[in-house]
């Protein structure tokens, strides 16, 4: 079986030290792998002008799903995109400053603000939303329907558990 960067790296390791157990290591390798080539190939669709970080794309594309107006608070874009408060204040200041978005007074929370998609900004969502599917695309074409499912079914179990440790230490430090 032909072998990849990971299947190579921990052959070396297991010449090193015959015995070592990588079963979860090869998983985990894998997993930030795969995470690296998608950031890496996301940052690769930026805008042509280069102002927007794959951060500020998934922002621009999350505001876009949203109904028209496409608006929300700085803090549903914290929560949505698992972001800090500091981080979602650079990526609005940014993409206002290229007139993606825009920031507007809430209504309902006179101290607070909402943040809008600028109709360029709607535009360039669905531009990056494109090329993403096209990228996704390319990148799971080697599984067929039922791997992607099986794949997807055992990020997902992972994940879940892994959130309920979270919010179980979460609450135990309460």
């Amino acid at each position: 079986m032909k072998q990849d960067l990971v299947g190579r790296d921990l052959n070396e390791w297991l010449e090193k030290a015959p015995g070592l157990d990588v079963s979860g290591r090869q998983i985990i390798w894998r997993i930030q792998i795969a995470s690296r080539y998608v950031e890496q190939a996301y940052g690769y669709m930026e805008d042509p002008n280069g102002h927007i970080s794959p951060s500020g794309a998934k922002l621009l594309i999350y505001l876009s799903t949203l109904p028209a107006p496409h608006q929300t608070t700085p803090k549903g874009v914290g929560e949505r995109l698992n972001l800090t408060s500091g981080t979602v204040t650079s990526l609005i200041d940014r993409l206002e400053k290229f007139g993606y978005v825009e920031r507007l007074p809430d209504p309902s929370d006179r101290r607070g603000v909402l943040v809008r998609l600028t109709p360029e900004g709607l535009a360039t969502a669905h531009r990056l939303h494109d090329a993403y599917r096209r990228f996704e695309a390319d990148f799971l074409a080697p599984l067929d329907e039922s791997e992607r499912e099986t794949l997807a079914n055992l990020l997902r179990k992972l994940l879940l558990a892994y959130e309920d440790r979270q919010a179980d230490q979460e609450s135990d430090n309460r």
